[in-house]
């Protein structure tokens, strides 16, 4: 049903929405490399900045990380999504809204150790 609505869709939001969904159910159940083709599917239907974006960014770099060849993908993924949600925190903060500002400021401090974590944890640095 939801393949069905990622391809059919008129509307870029919605499909974008039904491709992610589909690419968390197949990392869920072990599909990696499906998983990362269908969210990169869905993130390319996104605005490249917005918080949707870095999101799947971020999905994908958790996929990612379980196979052995993608870690230096993985990297790049993850600090592509910190860039855009950095770009976020900006633009709440040039639009006077402290609450999101100060919310990604934290979400991007937890996206910054979460990738030094794994460096060391996977990659021994």
């Amino acid at each position: 049903l939801l393949l069905g609505v990622a391809q059919n869709s008129t509307n870029p939001a919605e499909s974008a929405e039904a491709w992610e969904i589909i690419g968390l159910a197949a990392s869920q159940t072990g599909n990696v490399a499906d998983a990362i083709l269908y969210l990169k599917r869905g993130l390319s239907a996104y605005d490249p900045f917005s918080h949707q974006g870095a999101t799947v960014k971020w999905m994908i770099g958790i996929a990612q990380w379980t196979l052995q060849g993608e870690r230096g993908n993985a990297i790049a993924s993850w600090q592509d999504a910190i860039e855009k949600f950095e770009y976020n925190r900006l633009m709440a903060d040039r639009a006077n809204n402290k609450e999101k500002r100060d919310w990604y400021a934290g979400v991007i401090e937890t996206l910054k150790e979460a990738l030094a974590m794994m460096q060391s944890e996977r990659l021994g640095l």
